[in-house]
């Protein structure tokens, strides 16, 4: 009797797509989810008579679109959301910028309420600057809303600006930042610690050579505590990428550094709160070429991950997506690259980790004649491949997701753009629900249906359930708290005949009495089971 292991496919449990009121090019920059599960999309839309608009998109678990807003700036121009987020209330925060009456860009930022209703909009600007862009987003503990951006100087060049406003909007600090080389520094992240210090992670002209990785970090008030920079081995330009925290409030950075002639790779780093550097790494991908990492995150037990992508050669359409894991102490645990249907471009943008450490990387992949659809892939704690899920809306597609979120229950959210029929570039968010765990199916038929005992019972934190089918059928596995509340589906998908056994994990569920049914069409059964802690 030979065993197969069955990993669950994702299912689709919606696809919404938005259409800003011009009828063209709504471009994506990320989203957020607030306490009650609902999902906000940030953006820009395009209208006929004010070119390019704020746009913000509330869509509930099921996704029903309840509302979406605009803001059109004073020129009736340019005006572009780069970042924002939501706070367990549903109210929303944003930064971008807006063109002013002189035609000039100025760092915008903004909180709409849960109803997409305008609360309070703030601008920036100094003496002495023009063009400024508000780059990223966060908020501290006391609620204070924190931007970091990028100002345009008297010589041209760009310094890296961070904001602080009270939640009523009323700007509380404010500290500007020219890197000793006097070139361009431009921010990709904004961070605030537990003790609501505020960490920026940026790309800055530190000397006369290229530019190097910064981390800035300032205390509540603004003031400078202290700073670290990183480059590669040869004096060109490195690029940041992207930074996460963790609860010793120390920071983990993500970019990629220049090596040789036109080689970059990636780079990762840990600074304690101190200021201290206690790793950074690099990782040069197979094709000794290009490797640039995109975003940086962490699972549950402190483990950092990294994705973007890596030339295997040097032949644009050579790329493919490069997921990295690294240890609590810095060392590599694993490296995964990802070849896509086409053999052609493909990339990682973003990624999470849901609570059992699995890993969704979020991009887009050339389904063939350089056509990118969305790309979502889903990597187990030791970097197996656990499945691979695509989209597109049109033939012609120009589809790539820029953002993921998944939730406790497992769910995967994903937004990006999409080619429309009609309509240019659209912003489509995704849901998918999935099973928790891997069927072991046997080739052994049983004379009829059946649900065993799990085992162990009581168990502490994982349990096995056994099950099996006499015929092919759609089969749903579904657990209960003792209320009768629906906490978890395990399995939702056509199964052929055969003895199943799949691992349930209630790590993050309390102790108690828990119900788990198999329900099939003319079949259904319920059995009992204990979570002790």
């Amino acid at each position: 009797m030979t065993p197969a292991l069955l990993f669950s496919q994702p299912d689709t449990e919606w696809i919404s797509r938005y259409n800003g009121p011009g009828n063209s090019y709504d471009i994506v920059a990320n989203m957020g989810s607030d306490a009650a599960g609902n999902i906000f999309v940030y953006g820009s839309s395009n209208n006929p008579s004010s070119l390019f608009d704020f746009a913000l998109i509330k869509y509930n678990s099921s996704g029903t679109e309840l509302w979406s807003a605009n803001y059109n700036g004073e020129a009736n121009s340019t005006d572009q959301i780069f970042k924002g987020y939501a706070d367990p209330s549903g109210n929303s925060y944003v930064t971008g910028f807006t063109t002013n009456l002189n035609g000039n860009n100025i760092i915008t930022t903004a909180k709409f309420d849960s109803s997409g209703n305008l609360k309070w909009i703030r601008y920036f600007n100094s003496a002495g600057y023009t063009n400024g862009f508000g780059q990223d987003i966060t908020h501290d503990k006391n609620g204070n809303v924190i931007i970091c951006g990028f100002i345009r100087n008297a010589s041209g060049n760009y310094d890296i600006v961070t904001l602080k406003y009270s939640n009523d909007g009323d700007e509380t600090g404010s500290v500007i930042y020219n890197g000793a080389g006097n070139g361009d520094d431009l921010p990709v992240s904004v961070k605030a610690d537990n003790l609501n210090n505020i960490l920026i992670t940026a790309s800055s002209k530190e000397n006369s050579n290229g530019a190097d990785i910064l981390v800035l970090k300032y205390d509540h008030d603004l003031n400078f505590v202290w700073k670290k920079t990183f480059s590669g081995s040869v004096d060109s330009d490195n690029k940041a990428s992207s930074s996460v925290m963790d609860d010793d409030n120390s920071i983990y950075v993500s970019g990629s550094i220049y090596q040789t002639q036109g080689s970059y790779d990636y780079f990762y780093a840990k600074i304690n709160s101190a200021g201290n550097v206690e790793w950074q790494g690099s990782f040069n991908g197979s094709g000794n070429y290009i490797d640039f990492s995109y975003a940086i995150t962490k699972d549950n037990s402190g483990n950092i991950l990294l994705t973007g992508l890596s030339f295997q050669n040097t032949t644009s359409g050579s790329e493919d997506i490069l997921t990295l894991k690294i240890s609590l102490s810095g060392n590599l645990l694993w490296s995964r690259v990802f070849n896509g249907l086409a053999d052609g471009t493909d990339q990682g943008i973003d990624l999470k980790t849901d609570n059992a450490g699995n890993i969704y990387v979020g991009g887009g992949s050339d389904k063939g004649n350089v056509h990118l659809i969305y790309a979502l892939l889903k990597y187990d704690a030791n970097g197996n491949l656990l499945w691979e899920k695509y989209y597109e809306n049109h033939t012609l597609s120009e589809d790539f997701i820029s953002g993921v979120i998944v939730n406790d229950n497992s769910d995967v959210y994903v937004t990006g753009i999409s080619i429309g029929d009609t309509t240019n570039f659209d912003i489509a968010t995704i849901k998918y629900s999935q099973t928790t765990g891997i069927l072991n199916q046997t080739n052994h038929i049983p004379s009829g249906y059946y649900l065993d005992q799990n085992y162990p019972n009581p168990f502490n934190p994982s349990t096995n359930l056994g099950f099996g089918i006499s015929e092919l059928g759609f089969i749903t596995l579904k657990i209960y708290n003792a209320l009768g509340v629906e906490v978890a589906v395990l399995v939702n998908e056509k199964l052929s005949p055969g003895t199943y056994n799949l691992q349930w994990n209630a790590s993050e569920f309390p102790s108690g009495v828990y119900y788990y049914s198999i329900i099939s069409e003319g079949y259904k059964e319920t059995k009992k089971m204990f979570l002790i802690k």
